[in-house]
Order: C-alpha cells, then sequence, then structure tokens
C-alpha cells in the first residue's frame, strides 16, 4: 500500500492496527523515493507526530509547517 497524507496523527496506523495490519511509515524529510520498487507505506509529507506528543514535538512540527508553508 502507498498513501501519501498531510496529516500529522496516528489515525492511520490506528485504522491499520484494527484490520492487523502494519505501516511502514516515512516522515518528513526523511521521504522515500518514489518508485514502486523503492517504498511502500505511509508518507508524512509534514512530519509525524509521536504517539504520545509533547510540548517539544508540537514546537519543532509546527515550525517545520509554518517553514514550509512560507517556503512555498
Amino acid at each position: 500500500m502507498r498513501l501519501v497524507t498531510t496529516n500529522f496523527d496516528q489515525l492511520f496506523h490506528k485504522a491499520a492496527k484494527r484490520m492487523d495490519r502494519v505501516l511502514q511509515a516515512y516522515g518528513a524529510p526523511m521521504l522515500p523515493i518514489p518508485k514502486n520498487s523503492r517504498w511502500n507505506g505511509l508518507v508524512f509529507l509534514h512530519g509525524l507526530l509521536p504517539e504520545k506528543p509533547d510540548d517539544t514535538a508540537l514546537n519543532r512540527l509546527v515550525a517545520r509547517v509554518v517553514t514550509l508553508a512560507w517556503l512555498t
């Protein structure tokens, strides 16, 4: 399965768990090469929050999103 999202949360992981599936996750800036033979999983374009986010994780994610928005 290949899925690209701008979401930050773990909802896709929770849905996969309910279906007894495990998803490989890739979060920015470490994105896979977009070729069929190179990646299979879930790409979080703006990053992914940890399962138990803290203030530091949220601040880093907000800073990344603001920087990306400014660059585009």
